[in-house]
């Protein structure tokens, strides 16, 4: 399997707690044109130009879990496209070109 993601990482994975910022970057992602879907194994992907992208949203001081870490570095070695957004600048950057 290409990304061989853990049980533990299942798409049920969800705490209850999300990021502050989370609901003013969807909003400015789909303010870009773009879908949001609110599953794992991270908080969402979004849907841009015929493509999904895997999403992790942060606070500005936020850190990756283990697991996050763990799905991050199989996206690199694959060259999946991954993106964090910690800021509306993050967001804007992501769709820009």
């Amino acid at each position: 399997m290409l990304l061989d993601i853990p049980e533990a990482m299942s798409l049920n994975r969800y705490a209850q707690r999300r990021d502050g910022n989370e609901s003013d970057l969807v909003k400015l992602a789909r303010q870009c044109g773009a879908e949001w879907v609110d599953e794992g194994p991270l908080d969402g992907w979004i849907f841009w130009r015929g493509d999904w992208t895997p999403v992790e949203i942060k606070v500005p001081s936020g850190r990756y879990t283990q697991l996050q870490k763990r799905f991050l570095e199989r996206c690199r070695l694959n060259r999946a496209r991954v993106w964090t957004w910690r800021t509306g600048e993050d967001v804007l950057r992501c769709f820009q070109g």
